[in-house]
Formats: structure tokens, sequence, C-alpha cells
């Protein structure tokens, strides 16, 4: 995401500081006029350097594993992070914080009633630190804005699909379906947001939006199986014709557990995974599109350009 909104913020005429982990290179910054900070995004002296004579601040960083479920690193990064963000950005006098949070803090729902920023959260049922981290950092930043007027807004992408995606995060999913290691979907979906949109509404944000406000910035809700089968169309595989069964795929999530306490690599699946794929993760974007102009990327056009970035770094 964060490679994203750089070039987006190229594009806009803003000159740029990047904060980038030490020891950290993943080359989709190479070549761009842009100066670069290294540093320890849990270090709070850190960040008060890397903010020092900026106007904005644009916080994308964050831990998105769901494995282990629970985890004080995580709380480190995407929480206590932000409460040093925030202190910063108040210090500096920050004109506007943009903080990258996620449409999981809001509460899902069906193609016919979508969840928006009115939501209640209901990821608690989960057990997950990356969703309570999320939701709590959220939170905090609410309560600074009333209490102290932080200048923040706050996205909340759903699942994000594009370019830059070097780990891979979303990315999996779509080399699992490629690579013909699914042997069907689940009865859930998600909301399919393209990066680069994400990434225009978070520039927009420097300048248009309410501070104080969450805006859930989604694109298309789609079922696992119409998602897969886009997938596998344009990567060239066999389209998956299986529908899992919710126990099944728990029970497959727990056996995949006990091979990862032995084996120390994280799962393809957990148990936790598996119940939160049996639900429609689905989303409306209104406010964001109206409010920070997002632009709103087909599906099929946002999984096209990972997979030809998936190829070209190796993973396909």
């Amino acid at each position: 995401m964060g490679s994203h909104i750089v070039r987006h913020a190229i594009h806009a005429g803003y000159p740029l500081r990047a904060f980038v982990q030490k020891d950290r290179s993943t080359g989709t910054l190479d070549g761009l006029d842009i100066e670069i900070f290294y540093g320890d995004l849990t270090n709070p002296l850190d960040i008060q350097k890397a903010i020092r004579g900026c106007d904005y601040l644009v916080h994308s960083a964050g831990s998105t594993s769901l494995w282990p479920g629970r985890s004080s690193a995580m709380w480190r990064v995407n929480f206590d992070a932000v409460v040093a963000l925030a202190r910063a950005a108040r210090a500096n006098n920050i004109k506007r914080f943009i903080h990258i949070g996620s449409a999981s803090s809001f509460g899902y729902g069906s193609r016919q009633t979508p969840g928006d920023e009115n939501s209640p959260f209901l990821g608690k049922k989960f057990n997950l630190d990356y969703l309570d981290t999320k939701k709590s950092a959220q939170d905090y930043l609410l309560k600074q804005f009333e209490l102290y007027q932080l200048p923040v807004i706050i996205l909340a992408p759903t699942f994000i699909v594009g370019e830059y995606d070097t780990t891979p995060n979303s990315g999996k999913m779509i080399i699992s379906v490629a690579r013909r290691r699914l042997p069907g979907f689940s009865a859930g979906g998600k909301c399919i947001a393209y990066a680069g949109d994400i990434a225009a509404a978070a520039v927009n944000a420097l300048t248009m939006g309410r501070p104080g406000q969450c805006y859930i910035t989604g694109g298309e809700n789609l079922t696992y199986h119409e998602f897969f089968d886009l997938v596998s169309d344009l990567a060239g595989a066999r389209r998956l014709k299986f529908l899992i069964p919710t126990p099944l795929a728990v029970l497959t999530g727990g056996m995949a557990e006990v091979i990862s306490k032995l084996t120390r690599k994280a799962p393809l699946l957990s148990r936790t995974m598996a119940r939160m794929s049996a639900d429609t993760h689905f989303y409306t974007s209104s406010k964001a599109i109206s409010e920070l102009l997002m632009p709103q990327t087909p599906p099929r056009e946002a999984i096209r350009r990972s997979i030809d970035y998936l190829k070209q770094i190796g993973y396909l």
C-alpha cells in the first residue's frame, strides 16, 4: 500500500519523505524522487525524527499476520506505534494525519445490507490480535480527535489487491489459486479493493474529507467462488468446482495448526481463518467515493495487475 501512496503523492506534486524499516528493501521505491528515512516504527525517537519538518503524515505500515492469533509484537506495531505517531503529529503540528486502518473494525454484512461506518465491530469473536489491534488503534485516534482535535482521518480498506505486494499478503490467495493448491472454495466472500484506488483516496484525504471521520475504502463485493473464478481465468488455471463445508474447513485448519506447531511454520489455513471464510465480509464505500473521490477499479483489472506483478517478481 505504501508504494502506491508514494506514487500518487508524487503525481499530486508533494515532496516526500518515506519511513522505511531498517535493513529492508523491496525495490518498490527504487528510482523515485523521494527522501528515505530508515528507522524502527516501534522506536518513538525514530518517529519524531522522521516527522520533523513535515506538514502531513500518512501511516500505512502495520502487521497483517493472522498467525499466531495472539502476539505482543502485533500490539507494538499496530497499536503502540500509532500512539507514538499521534503524539509526534501533535508535537509537530501536523496539518493532517491519514491513518490506514481496516474495514474489519466495522461490522460486515451481505450484498443486500453491506457493512458501513456505523456498523458495530464483530471481530471480537475471532480472538485475533490483528483485528483487536486495528480496532484499538482506530478508537484511540478518534479519541485523540475528540480530546485534542488531532486532525486525523481514518481510511479502512477492505481486501486489497494490486501491484507491489512483495511479501506477499493478499497475493498468497491468488498464488494458491493460480498454482492449483486449493481443493475448493468456502461459502463466504470479501470486498475486493484495488490498492491504487485506496492510495488515491489517501492522497485526496490530505485536502478532502473531514477530520475525525472514518472512511471504508473498498470496491466490489464478491463471493470466494466469484473471486477465484476471476483469478483462475486470468492466471490460466483450472476453475475450482467444489464448495468446502465450513466444518470440514475448520477441521482441516485444526490439523494444519498441529503441523505448524511441529514445523514452526505458519499454516496456510487455521481454524480461525476457516471460520472467517464462512462469512460474507461485504461493505459499502459510498462515503469514501462521495467525500474522497475514491476511484473504483473493477476487480478483474485489479487481479490482472496483481498477477502481472507476481509474475514479474517470480511468484508465478
